[in-house]
């Protein structure tokens, strides 16, 4: 915050997965772009344009969307669990177990006869459920830092600022930072404008349709 220079601590940090080549230095310059916008149009040092554009309404859209994502993922998962909770090989995935290496030795008939008689799931299966599917992302393209991956690394960081982290998987910031009301909007700039300046969009496209159509209306105030 307040950028007047910027350092980039680990070079190598680029060549790893959810990163891609010069991803910290882009998302570094964004910052401090949102920096320096946010101070010349507001008049006050240290005020970034994506926090205060149009009223705030970049971090509120990243916020319903990201909620509205785990709400339907909740809805989904309650809706798989009232056909599949005989299932012990969707209760062994969806429940984390074989994520965790837990319950490997019960047969299929302890796993249902533990766990197939919820009433209803919680919502940390949501949660759950989306940093699995990031995790899935940022391992896809292996250590060569590829598109998707790539923004798996982003949307991870996305979804834990929007949710005190708990649903972010691997990439992201901690939880003091995370519970900062001004993180998100900062954050997911960078994150946009990193990818945007990389060509790997698709995925946050398809993921946050009206964050990113808000971030492109905000770049072209930015340019007025």
């Amino acid at each position: 915050p307040g950028y007047n220079e910027i350092v980039v601590g680990n070079p190598g940090e680029n060549n790893q997965p959810g990163r891609s080549e010069n991803s910290v230095i882009l998302h570094e310059e964004a910052h401090a772009i949102d920096n320096k916008l946010g101070t010349s149009v507001n008049g006050m040092r240290g005020d970034y344009f994506s926090v205060k554009w149009n009223d705030g309404e970049f971090g509120d859209t990243l916020r319903n969307e990201v909620n509205d994502c785990i709400k339907n993922r909740h809805k989904q998962l309650n809706e798989e669990y009232q056909t599949h909770r005989n299932d012990a090989t969707w209760i062994r995935e969806n429940f984390g177990f074989n994520r965790l290496g837990l319950y490997k030795d019960w047969s299929d008939e302890e796993i249902v006869s533990a766990f197939g008689n919820e009433k209803r799931l919680p919502k940390s299966f949501a949660y759950n459920s989306i940093k699995r599917e990031v995790q899935q992302m940022v391992d896809s393209n292996g250590r060569q830092g590829g598109s998707t991956s790539h923004q798996g690394g982003c949307i991870s960081d996305i979804f834990g600022l929007a949710t005190n982290n708990r649903a972010r998987d691997g990439f992201g910031h901690d939880n003091s930072y995370a519970k900062a009301s001004t993180s998100l909007p900062i954050e997911a700039f960078a994150e946009f404008s990193e990818c945007t300046v990389a060509g790997h969009t698709d995925v946050i496209k398809q993921m946050f349709p009206n964050s990113y159509a808000a971030y492109e209306r905000m770049i072209a105030d930015a340019c007025k």
